[in-house]
C-alpha cells in the first residue's frame, strides 16, 4: 500500500497531457494506492 501526498494528486488531476498520470502509473505499478481522510478533504 502506498499513501500518496495531496500535492501528487493535484498534479495528476491538473495533468492535461497525460504525462504525469502515465509516470505515476509506471512508478506505482501493481501497488495499492490509498487516500487518507485528510487527503480526501483537501481534494474536495
Amino acid at each position: 500500500m502506498i499513501l500518496v501526498d495531496t500535492s501528487v494528486w493535484i498534479l495528476i488531476l491538473r495533468d492535461k497531457t497525460g504525462d504525469v498520470t502515465a509516470a505515476f502509473r509506471e512508478r506505482i505499478g501493481s501497488e495499492s494506492v490509498v487516500l487518507s481522510r485528510f487527503n480526501q478533504l483537501e481534494l474536495l
